[in-house]
């Protein structure tokens, strides 16, 4: 209740010192509710104890409160950087979150090899190696990477296919590569390329054009016809890059462009980015929890949740003021060493991206409220259908897949209004069940999610339930999900899809352990749920063949003495099959980490008996 929260807020007031610091609000289930920070943490928490002044929302997380953790700090930006780093690891259910925690990806170049090899990165633990970036999708960065291989011939192949290499592969064939693995090149040329690339990535777009532009220019005046096709191929290929570029070129170096957008109780951010005056590409972010909140809000604490070290431009440009970005800019500059200036610009060249992001904020928010509205139609549809009690938002789908019951796994897919919803993508590695019984796996998978959604939210407090769960089966897995379902004391509406009698799409029947077989007439909502039930399939497949292939490659190796769990996954993440290690001499595979050059011989010798 309201009451018993401000009542237990102004019991507090009398102990909390008036200086800066961070406040945590938590619930009776010891989870976190909402992470804030004060320059007055006194004056802020007496704030919440005012009814008149609370919205909904924060009524709401009032009246859950049953604790209050405080964190003094000696400065308003301490407090900042320490309320930075809760939310982001928290995730507080009250405070504005983001629904991408993915990284962004980047270029790397593992410049420890001999011939250096660029590649696509993304992740936290950074190995040793030139990176540059981010890109906004691995789209893009895919985009980035096969014209620098046009460009500057350098290699993408894995260290390991480098050094199992014999004869050129097709990427030199079709001029994406120069072939550094038979010796095409040598390797201060190779390096040349290399360095060469490195100036283009920094934005030294020009000086790279002329170089190669002269020395096309003497290739033709020695008569050297072919080489200086070669040139003018590159050229072509950086002149096409450049093109890409142009809405960047000279405007813009190091920034990103942030829009935020709202209408009908839906906002939307977009973001464009821009490194060395190249843009890397957009994206969009649709905020969650803002209710009653302001865009600067919104926006402000969308920043304060991306931004990290390895993501942060030297400018920041928006089309509304961000809250309290002085105190901000001072924070990353003392937490992550990097100064930010953040801009809403009035006129020039600066103004014109910025139209040109809102532009296109405005398309994909037009597109996203369009899918919305189509995916809700396919969902009243369901309740129709279903004969469901309310129009479904969350669907909760399941499969499995196995091979004579090894290397069996359980998937769950997520999809919603807004689409498939990957974040909450589940992958099951089947423990209890034996053999190949698919009742058996069914029934394991269902009693572990769903065990473990009742210990984290018995109450659907933090809206985790599904409104309705689609299982791929038939009146066999019914039976199943049923006494599942009764023995957590679930009550939520479940159907089983099955093939059609002739096994063909378009012909599935639907069943649960209360009705029998029956068909959807409506083609389109039938149609619409063949594609999730296919997502799940394509998961759980893709899944499986994963767990077949590690498995696969264990068991190959465990016979070799020496060879424990350690080094059998170096070798599987060095080398990713067997069949690719069989190829190479024992010299080779002792490049693995951790791989002396008598292990390789034990391993080599393993190899011809089997």
């Amino acid at each position: 209740m309201l009451k018993n929260g401000i009542e237990f807020l102004q019991s507090k007031l009398a102990d909390l010192p008036k200086t800066p610091g961070v406040y945590r609000m938590v619930d009776e289930q010891n989870k976190i509710l909402y992470v804030g920070k004060a320059k007055n943490l006194k004056n802020r928490v007496t704030s919440y104890t005012k009814t008149k002044q609370l919205s909904n929302r924060i009524k709401q997380m009032v009246s859950e409160t049953t604790k209050l953790e405080i964190v003094k700090t000696d400065t308003e930006i301490e407090a900042l950087i320490l309320e930075l780093n809760f939310i982001k690891t928290l995730k507080p259910k009250y405070n504005i979150l983001y629904n991408d925690d993915k990284t962004f990806p980047y270029i790397y170049f593992n410049h420890k090899h001999e011939f250096p090899g660029m590649f696509k990165f993304r992740g936290m633990q950074r190995p040793e190696g030139k990176f540059f970036g981010p890109y906004s999708s691995g789209y893009d960065l895919n985009k980035t990477l096969d014209l620098l291989k046009k460009s500057f011939l350098l290699r993408s192949c894995s260290d390991a296919e480098f050094a199992r290499r014999k004869t050129p592969c097709l990427e030199y064939q079709i001029k994406r590569c120069s072939a550094p693995c038979v010796n095409k090149i040598s390797q201060k040329d190779y390096r040349a390329l290399l360095k060469e690339s490195f100036k283009f990535l920094k934005g030294r777009t020009k000086e790279i054009r002329d170089e190669l532009a002269s020395k096309m220019d003497v290739a033709s005046t020695k008569q050297d016809y072919e080489r200086a096709a070669e040139f003018r191929d590159r050229i072509k290929a950086l002149n096409s890059i450049s093109a890409k570029q142009e809405i960047a070129a000279t405007q813009i170096s190091n920034a990103d462009i942030l829009v935020i957008i709202s209408q009908k109780n839906k906002v939307l951010i977009e973001m464009f980015l821009f490194r060395n005056g190249f843009n890397h590409g957009n994206q969009q972010f649709f905020p969650k929890n803002f209710k009653d909140l302001s865009e600067a809000e919104i926006l402000t604490n969308f920043i304060k949740q991306f931004y990290g070290p390895d993501n942060l431009p030297a400018e920041i440009i928006t089309n509304i003021a961000v809250s309290d970005a002085k105190n901000l800019s001072k924070a990353y500059l003392k937490h992550y060493q990097k100064k930010v200036n953040f801009l809403v610009p009035k006129n020039g060249k600066k103004l014109e991206l910025l139209s040109f992001v809102k532009k296109n904020a405005k398309y994909h928010f037009a597109e996203k409220i369009a899918k919305l509205e189509t995916n809700l139609t396919y969902h009243q549809k369901l309740q129709e259908i279903f004969k469901l009690k309310k129009t479904p938002n969350k669907i909760e789908v399941f499969d499995n897949s196995h091979i004579s019951g090894t290397s069996a796994v359980g998937a769950m897919i997520v999809s919603d209004l807004t689409g498939f919803n990957k974040d909450n993508y589940r992958k099951f590695n089947i423990k209890a069940a034996a053999g190949d019984d698919d009742y058996a796996m069914l029934a394991e998978v269902l009693t572990r999610r769903y065990s473990r959604m009742l210990e984290e939210d018995p109450d659907n407090k933090q809206g985790s339930w599904p409104d309705l769960i689609l299982i791929d089966g038939g009146k066999g897995q019914a039976t199943i999900a049923a006494q599942i379902f009764a023995k957590l004391k679930l009550d939520i509406p479940f159907y089983c899809i099955a093939k059609g009698v002739e096994r063909n799409k378009g012909k599935e029947r639907f069943c649960n352990d209360f009705c029998d077989y029956f068909t959807i007439e409506d083609v389109a909502t039938l149609n619409y749920l063949q594609r999730i039930r296919d997502e799940a399939h394509r998961f759980v497949i893709t899944t499986h063949r994963k767990k077949r292939d590690k498995n696969t490659f264990k068991s190959q190796l465990s016979d070799i003495p020496g060879i424990g769990e350690n080094r059998r996954k170096t070798l599987l993440k060095y080398f990713a099959s067997i069949e690719n290690m069989r190829e190479l001499s024992a010299k080779d595979i002792a490049k693995a980490p951790g791989i002396s050059l008598k292990l390789a011989d034990e391993i080599k010798r393993y190899f011809g008996n089997v």
